[in-house]
């Protein structure tokens, strides 16, 4: 019964972490056009995403973990946009969130 209300407390914090982060990434998107460092970004992962890997912006310095990931989920259904671009990362951040429960989950176990 114990683990079972927590994992319904725990679909609740994660559907309203998801919930809250959709709409802020709404307003966001609606009210501006460029976001920090989107005139690197946004060129290259659009162009990931429609499976052209043989271009570079030599202003990125991060690794292409996103724009490959980006690839993958959106480039075969043909969402290759600014808007489902930026959504990859919130669905990143509610993974991360998935991903720090199990993390704490297995750390909490071994103690």
């Amino acid at each position: 019964m114990k683990w079972r209300l927590f994992n319904i407390a725990l679909c609740i914090i994660i559907s309203g972490f998801f919930l809250l982060s959709k709409l802020v990434f709404d307003k966001v998107y609606i009210t501006s056009q460029v976001v920090i460092d989107e005139e690197f970004h946004i060129p290259q992962g659009l162009a990931y995403c429609n499976f052209v890997f043989d271009t570079w912006d030599p202003k990125i310095t991060t690794l292409p973990g996103l724009y490959l990931i980006s690839a993958l989920l959106m480039g075969p259904i043909g969402f290759c946009s600014v808007y489902w671009l930026r959504f990859v990362n919130v669905m990143a951040s509610v993974l991360n969130l998935f991903l720090f429960y199990i993390y704490f989950s297995m750390n909490n176990n071994k103690q």
